[in-house]
């Protein structure tokens, strides 16, 4: 298999902000929003790596692991860091495309509040358009100076990922 983490344009606080400016102007492929550009940049990466992996092996399973929100309030509820608007990644569209095997955003939030993995992960579970779905988990945080999570929350997450067909 080939799998990807989430990071393709830079995360806060080293965001891209007017470095591709002259690559855009140069470049813009028709588009006038330079956010569409981006994510179609990375729309077109996923795509040339899906159909490469195809060509060459096509028994070969190809899979994501995007930033966990995809858009806030997307689901109701949830607001933060969102990989569509900031990170420029949109992964609804490689699913709704079929250009990846699988998917694992990365929720790595305890249930309740505005990141919610009660509501994040069978959210997704609803995106995957026939594709395979698997949450992210960080069981790393399980009693951990920058979590701080309760022992049994990963317990909690894993029946709820049992309990979403």
């Amino acid at each position: 298999g080939v799998h990807f983490d989430d990071y393709f344009y830079p995360y806060p606080p080293n965001q891209i902000s007017t470095q591709d400016n002259a690559t855009f102007t140069n470049y813009s492929r028709g588009f006038t929003n330079r956010d569409d550009w981006r994510r179609d940049n990375v729309n077109l990466l996923i795509q040339m790596i899906h159909d490469s992996i195809q060509v060459a092996k096509p028994h070969v399973k190809f899979g994501m692991s995007p930033f966990g929100i995809w858009q806030n309030g997307v689901p109701a509820g949830i607001s933060g860091l969102d990989a569509y608007s900031t990170i420029y990644c949109d992964a609804v569209a490689w699913l709704n495309r079929q250009i990846v095997d699988y998917i694992t955003p990365l929720l790595y939030w305890p249930f309740g509040g505005a990141q919610d993995f009660g509501k994040l992960m069978p959210w997704w579970g609803t995106q995957r358009n026939s594709r395979h779905f698997y949450p992210g988990q960080a069981p790393y945080r399980v009693n951990a100076s920058d979590g701080n999570w309760a022992a049994n929350e990963i317990p909690r997450q894993v029946r709820a990922n049992r309990g979403n067909a």
